[in-house]
């Protein structure tokens, strides 16, 4: 999955400016896929140039004028072409574990502390998942796709850091704490 893919995607529901959709970004799909405001504002550029999104000027005063970007026909194609073809197989990239890979060397309490600490990490974004969601809602598929599928992204990131949370409490009484 690239940028331009989750731009457009975001766009496809509703036009925003670049500090909305980095705001919405970051209190969803950024739980799992990340990029910065420098990203986002590089990426859009070219959609608009492309002519995948359009822009209008929001003329305020006593605050900065605000572009307002809008999905367009071929950016909408674009977004759904992109979507089809998304490969099946996802790279996992976890910093951790080539740390871990190449960090014997780091000795036994760094270790120790590491995964304390990431432990600990990983509790809150577990909460804050949590409390994004106080109890399954009983979405139908066939009604409401759109909301089923967004949940279930919730749902898998629930269940993510359960098996984490797990396997790091079980590093820690391996390698005692």
């Amino acid at each position: 999955m690239d940028l331009q893919t989750v731009i457009l995607g975001f766009l496809n529901d509703e036009p925003l400016t670049g500090y909305e959709l980095s705001k919405r970004m970051d209190a969803s799909v950024g739980f799992y896929w990340h990029a910065t405001h420098p990203q986002i504002y590089t990426t859009l550029k070219s959609l608009a140039k492309e002519g995948l999104v359009d822009f209008a000027m929001e003329y305020q005063s006593g605050a900065p004028n605000k572009k307002i970007y809008t999905i367009t026909g071929a950016g909408r194609e674009i977004l759904l072409r992109n979507l089809q073809n998304e490969t099946l197989k996802d790279e996992i990239k976890i910093p951790l574990l080539v740390t871990m890979f190449f960090g014997s060397e780091l000795g036994l309490q760094h270790w120790q502390e590491l995964f304390s600490s990431y432990l600990n990490v990983q509790k809150t974004v577990l909460n804050q998942y949590q409390s994004m969601c106080k109890s399954p809602p009983k979405i139908d598929p066939k009604k409401d796709l759109k909301e089923f599928l967004r949940y279930k992204t919730l749902d898998f990131g629930i269940g993510y850091q359960k098996f984490l949370i797990r396997w790091l409490e079980n590093m820690l009484k391996e390698i005692g704490e």
